[in-house]
């Protein structure tokens, strides 16, 4: 994650209204000094850790009119206690708690001593089924299962995050994924309908990755931020992640083995679906489809 200390009142206003969006800060104690560590994990989910003195903070309408954001804030309160007021709602946020923040209205705040804080920033687009609806100041528990997870989840990126990692895309959905829940109320992680969408997510995952030849379960499970364990799990009983990018592969290879347009070898067809040579990719074809690569273009062809 990228590092960055803060020494004055500007450093910290112009830190927060780059990587937020424009506020206005007041109420700064005069020892004030902060440390922010930032990561882009991309799909528009920025992760910030802060540790910062005593300040206050406020979006006016007019930053709003003026500056419009399309995101949401997930703030976990890791230390200290920040007091915020929004639309006639006021929250005190204290350790082992967590709030949204919605720019789109109005807020002021007060952090009250040293705060160590995790904000999340995501597009309101992937949390909302409408943007123009407004999420309410509320307080929730990290003893909820999803924050919970969601704040392993970024205790685990900080220390390891390396920009453009293979995995950064797993991580973002998986920041989505827990971050909707816990607006939605938390539909239980063992749902019939969580692990469908989960499913969903490394399918769509494995077809985009399907011609990489370094492909194995291992790296698919990294790059969707899940344990391999889990990643079985999701195609129990009835497959597995690896029979299915077998399958994946061998469905586009028999479409091309079958198209009397084309003059593609079969060891040209081996590396564009992900095998090192045509001998195991024909041994695997075969144990996917009962014929050999040449038996199914002689068929087709003739």
């Amino acid at each position: 994650m990228e590092k960055v200390k803060i020494a004055t009142p500007a450093e910290w206003e112009h830190f927060v209204s780059a990587h937020y969006y424009p506020v206005s800060l007041d109420r700064i104690a005069p020892d004030f000094v902060a440390l922010g560590r930032f990561a882009d994990l991309g799909h528009g989910v920025r992760l910030v850790q802060l540790q910062t003195g005593e300040s206050g903070f406020k979006r006016t309408r007019r930053q709003i009119d003026d500056s419009p954001s399309g995101d949401l804030l997930f703030l976990m309160q890791l230390g200290g206690h920040a007091c915020l007021e929004q639309d006639g709602t006021q929250v005190v946020v204290g350790p082992g708690e967590a709030t949204f923040f919605d720019p789109t209205v109005p807020y002021e705040g007060f952090a009250r001593g040293p705060q160590t804080q995790v904000v999340t920033i995501v597009p309101r687009r992937e949390i909302l089924r409408s943007s123009r609806v407004a999420v309410p100041l509320q307080v929730h528990s990290m003893q909820s299962t999803l924050v919970r997870i969601f704040h392993h989840l970024t205790r685990e990126v900080a220390p390891d995050f390396e920009p453009h990692a293979a995995q950064n895309q797993g991580l973002a959905r998986a920041a989505i994924e827990l971050i909707a829940g816990v607006h939605q109320g938390g539909e239980a992680l063992d749902s019939p309908g969580y692990h469908a969408s989960e499913r969903s997510r490394v399918e769509e995952y494995i077809r985009q990755h399907l011609g990489d030849s370094t492909l194995t379960t291992a790296s698919i499970a990294a790059a969707n931020a899940m344990s391999v364990r889990h990643l079985y799990d999701l195609f129990a009983p009835h497959d597995s992640p690896g029979t299915f990018v077998r399958r994946e592969r061998m469905r586009h290879a028999e479409r091309e083995l079958c198209d009397s347009a084309t003059a593609t070898s079969i060891a040209e067809i081996a590396v564009r679906w992900g095998y090192r040579d045509a001998s195991s990719f024909s041994r695997a074809f075969v144990r996917v489809t009962g014929r050999s690569p040449t038996a199914v273009r002689t068929t087709k062809r003739s």
